[in-house]
């Protein structure tokens, strides 16, 4: 799917089974992670606006988490192309009729800044991340941790 800037994380979706695979690098070692797509709840709303010459939807998803006994709710906007029919997005972020060509959520807003022709399409495609542990996000958060007790210092 993308390589996200300033660090060495790569994100990968496959159409077929609906997985999500973030390969990460901590202290040297590869990790692959492996998630769902999630099933977010987005309410469709009336609006529309141009993104690099497309015609885009609005539609919004709002999740309640509980954070130290406090109910926060948490908004995520996006635009979404019915015509580019990709049902993904930013991050893990997608079901919805269409690529998202932008998208805020509580901590940042994503765009695209170009959509490539079929001509040029191959020349970026990523392939499937293969190196590394294959863990689940919950086994990448205790392996980090464990490791992170043990006297090594993070900035």
């Amino acid at each position: 799917m993308g390589k996200v800037f300033g660090g060495d994380q790569t994100y990968y979706f496959d159409l077929k089974t609906k997985q999500y695979l973030e390969q990460r690098n901590f202290l040297d070692n590869y990790f692959l992670i492996q998630s769902p797509q999630k099933d977010f709840h987005w309410e469709l709303i009336d609006e529309s606006k141009q993104i690099l010459g497309y015609t885009c939807k609005k539609a919004i998803s709002k999740e309640i988490k509980t954070i130290n006994g406090i109910n926060k709710t948490f908004v995520t906007e996006a635009w979404y192309c019915p015509t580019l029919k990709y049902s993904i997005g930013p991050l893990n972020f997608g079901g919805l009729d269409g690529l998202i060509l932008e998208m805020t959520n509580q901590k940042r807003k994503y765009y695209c800044t170009e959509i490539l022709s079929d001509d040029k399409m191959e020349m970026f495609i990523i392939a499937k991340p293969k190196q590394g542990k294959v863990v689940t996000e919950e086994e990448f958060l205790i392996e980090t941790k464990n490791t992170r007790g043990k006297g090594n210092a993070f900035f």
